[in-house]
């Protein structure tokens, strides 16, 4: 005998007898939670287990936070959903078998943890913009959607006016004269909703009197149109511009095309293939030419194609992390380069000697305005266009996505006012802003893209006429599709280049 329990101590078989204390065949597994339970359904905690045979039911034991456990379910079947589970508590959940009317052996523990609430969104401005109220407020990380409420009055009751995915809400129901209160909130993947935002204002102006207005269309006809080099055509041309000497200069994806005043091809200049495509081009008066390529750097160029300078553009201070993509340039009348910034929404002020920043203009897009250094601003979406007026010493800055023109003090760099708009009345509406030059008088030249016409207005931004192709009639519109970039010459022709058809088109002189 003592022979048989030696050889079970080797083997362990004895050693796993008396701390079992039974047979190994009346052991029961326990239970398992199946893969991905428990999981969380709003506040409701649904769990899953292995079935044990030979259990008649199952105990659900349960502990909130640090407290201790605590039976919550007592059953047959072997799933359970509790419907007290708040999200901001940190549950913790084991499985007890009952196999012949005892205990078996409990789950291993299974934690939910708690989630903790987001952060409530900042609205950052409620504009009255024509036919409606637009809403922005600041982006939330984790938040899925947000809801936006409103109401009548301050203290409500406010309800759910729409939920969006986007920070920002055009509400095109309100009537004039009349303010509107709103609040915003954030909801996270799991459906539980912050708290709300402080509560903003807004009101769409009441309309004293109706403003009568008649387009006055002024014709003129298509002259010609250059497609580049024979057999090496411009390939989507994103800038045009005229040199001291009388040519025409073509800045496409392959570099830049010199044409004399007839359009024939002269030479062409390539760019370093590592800078990637120009975006888009301006010439200063000494003949350099600035590029941007879609990227934070700035490049000065000769007309050689060489590089004179590269200027670096940081992201805005408020958001040190972001990206920076350069858009469009232009010399104010100190020669200081005013460059847009995709990313941010803003404009950002170099000096055109050493590239160092020198000022900024425009809030950062999806920041609160309290967190904005820059005060008496106003909001590019996309900075399509940028001009400077010498009448006026402003800089004009063209908001593509929502085809309204935001004008800056350019001594001051102080936003001065928006003009423009889908809705706006006495013939600012526009629908696609793509271009955009001054008259030496102070007249604005408008390319507006989507309607496919140019508009003029007088210095004191009045609507004066729009340019058409007699061609075209009845539409009333240019005799070319998805004008990019309007462009005037020495002796006053109109160039438009369309990036999608790879062509410039001259219109001759007109008027104003």
């Amino acid at each position: 005998m003592q022979l048989f329990i030696d050889r079970l101590k080797k083997t362990g078989i004895f050693l796993a007898l008396l701390l079992v204390g039974l047979p190994l065949t009346a052991r029961a597994v326990a239970p398992a939670f199946l893969p991905s339970f428990p999981m969380r359904a709003g506040t409701v905690a649904i769990l899953m287990w292995s079935p044990i045979p030979g259990a008649t039911e199952y105990k659900v034991l349960k502990k909130v936070d640090a407290g201790a456990f605590a039976e919550v379910y007592k059953g047959p079947t072997n799933n359970f959903s509790d419907p007290n589970a708040p999200s901001d508590k940190t549950l913790t959940y084991k499985i007890v078998p009952v196999v012949g009317g005892k205990d078996g052996d409990a789950s291993l523990e299974a934690v939910l943890a708690g989630i903790k609430p987001l952060e409530a969104p900042t609205i950052s401005g409620v504009l009255s913009d024509p036919g409606g109220l637009r809403v922005r407020w600041s982006v939330v990380t984790g938040a899925s959607f947000y809801n936006l409420y409103r109401a009548d009055a301050q203290a409500g009751p406010f309800t759910l006016l729409t939920s969006s995915q986007d920070p920002q809400y055009f509400d095109r129901d309100p009537k004039p004269g009349k303010t509107y209160y709103y609040q915003v909130s954030a909801i996270d993947k799991m459906s539980t909703e912050s708290g709300k935002s402080a509560v903003a204002t807004g009101k769409v102006e009441e309309v004293v009197k109706a403003d009568v207005f008649t387009p006055v269309f002024k014709e003129f006809k298509l002259v010609a149109e250059y497609a580049g080099q024979e057999n090496n055509e411009f390939t989507q041309p994103v800038a045009f511009f005229e040199t001291k000497n009388g040519e025409l200069g073509v800045v496409d994806k392959n570099g830049i095309e010199f044409l004399d005043k007839t359009g024939k091809y002269l030479r062409r200049s390539y760019l370093d293939s590592a800078w990637g495509n120009p975006h888009s081009a301006m010439l200063d008066p000494n003949g350099n030419i600035y590029m941007s390529f879609n990227s934070n750097k700035l490049f000065k160029v000769d007309f050689e194609g060489k590089a004179l300078a590269t200027f670096e553009v940081k992201p805005p201070q408020e958001k040190p992390g972001t990206d920076v993509q350069l858009s469009v340039a232009a010399l104010d009348g100190a020669g200081n380069i005013w460059v847009g910034d995709y990313n941010s929404g803003q404009v950002v002020i170099l000096d055109p000697a050493d590239g160092k920043e020198i000022g900024r203009v425009g809030y950062v897009l999806n920041l609160p305005i309290e967190k904005q250094h820059i005060k008496d601003s106003a909001t590019t979406t996309v900075p399509g266009r940028i001009a400077y007026k010498a009448k006026t010493n402003e800089i004009w800055v063209t908001d593509s996505l929502n085809s309204v023109i935001n004008i800056f003090d350019a001594g001051k760099r102080t936003f001065v006012k928006t003009i423009g708009g889908r809705k706006a009345k006495a013939g600012l509406d526009f629908e696609g802003l793509s271009g955009l030059v001054f008259r030496a008088n102070g007249n604005a030249l408008v390319l507006d893209s989507m309607n496919g016409f140019v508009k003029e207005l007088d210095p004191d931004i009045k609507y004066l006429a729009t340019y058409t192709d007699p061609d075209t009639k009845p539409k009333k519109k240019l005799k070319l599709d998805f004008p990019s970039g309007v462009y005037l010459g020495a002796n006053g022709d109109m160039f438009l280049l369309s990036t999608m058809n790879s062509k410039v088109y001259r219109y001759p002189a007109v008027k104003p």
